[in-house]
Order: structure tokens, then C-alpha cells, then sequence
């Protein structure tokens, strides 16, 4: 009994982060519905086989060594730390767009609307890139769900906006491109 009280501290925070995750997860599933990008809800999947992976490691070992070490309560804490702020970026990141422009909300739940005319080029990848007239990116990778309506949203409302296609561009001249503002940049200073 009295081993069972000495895991409580670290099952209850547990079952509330896996019981949160769930929640966002199914908040997250209709994304596609409300012209949505978010978090895909694999990614809290995974991570709540994770939290309880490392749950179950730490209880083993608990229980088999019959010790409470102090790197093993702050492993946990660490681990559960993790787990929080990745929960706090799934709850709150999303992109929401319409027919002039979009809504992004980053994962600190600052939110800025955007026209399609702010959005200067994109690239396409592994990583969706969205280049921005104030200079600002925004990324949109595997685990972003809808990103290609997204795309295709932008890109069409780019050009009923004005006339003209987005510009795309391509990770090689992308690169040569930071090549070359490095090079000029150590030549000037």
C-alpha cells in the first residue's frame, strides 16, 4: 500500500496530460471542415505512447528496486514538463482561412490576420514554407493536417487578388539564395 501511495504523484498528473491530449486530439479531427490547419492528432498520439511508456518505466523501477531515487522523480518532471508545453502548442496552434485571406495563430496563441497578397512565395518540400511580405515564415510540416488545402487556398486567392501567380520557389535556389546573402553579408561586414 504504501508503495502504490508513492506512485499517486506520478499517475494522476499522468492520466490528466493523456486525458487532455485525447481532448485536443478529437478537437483537432475537424480541421478539414472548418478550413482548418492544425496539429494532426497522430502527433498526440504518438506522444501520449510516449508519457505512458516513461510512466511505465519509472513505476518499474520503482517498484522492482524498491527506491524513490531523486533522478527519477526529476526525469519524470522533465518528461512531464515536455509533455505540457507540446500540449500547449497542439491546443493552440492553427491557421484558419476563407476566401481574402487567413487567421494564424502560432503555438503562444498570438493571433494575425493576413491577406493573400501579404504572402510573397512558397516552397514545397518535406516542410511547407509560406514567405511573408514582413519577412516572416511560416512552416507547415508533416504533421500539420490540411496543409495542402491550405496550399491550394492561397495560392487561388493570391491570384484572384491580383492577377498573378504566387511565386514558388525551390529549396536549391532557396539555398543559393542564403548562400549568397551570407556571402555579401561577410563581405560588407
Amino acid at each position: 500500500m504504501e508503495t502504490f501511495l508513492n506512485i499517486i504523484p506520478i499517475i494522476v498528473p499522468t492520466i490528466v496530460v493523456v486525458g487532455v491530449m485525447v481532448f485536443v486530439s478529437y478537437r483537432n479531427k475537424n480541421a478539414a471542415d472548418n478550413h482548418q490547419v492544425r496539429i494532426s492528432p497522430v502527433l498526440c498520439i504518438i506522444f501520449n505512447v510516449v508519457l505512458i511508456i516513461g510512466v511505465a518505466f519509472f513505476i518499474f523501477i520503482m517498484l522492482y528496486t524498491n527506491e524513490y531515487p531523486v533522478f527519477i522523480w526529476i526525469l519524470f518532471a522533465c518528461m512531464l514538463a515536455v509533455d505540457i508545453i507540446l500540449l500547449i502548442a497542439f491546443y493552440h496552434f492553427k491557421i484558419t482561412y476563407d476566401e481574402t485571406g487567413f487567421y494564424y495563430q502560432n503555438s503562444f496563441g498570438r493571433r494575425k490576420r493576413y491577406e493573400y497578397t501579404d504572402v510573397r512565395s512558397f516552397s514545397i518540400g518535406r516542410i511547407y514554407t509560406f514567405y511573408l511580405q514582413d519577412g516572416k515564415k511560416i512552416k507547415l510540416e508533416w504533421g500539420h493536417e490540411n496543409k495542402e488545402r491550405f496550399l491550394k487556398a492561397v495560392t487561388e486567392g493570391y491570384y484572384k487578388a491580383t492577377g498573378n501567380m504566387l511565386q514558388q520557389i525551390n529549396k536549391k535556389q532557396e539555398s543559393f539564395i542564403k548562400a549568397f546573402l551570407l556571402l555579401v553579408y561577410a563581405i560588407l561586414f
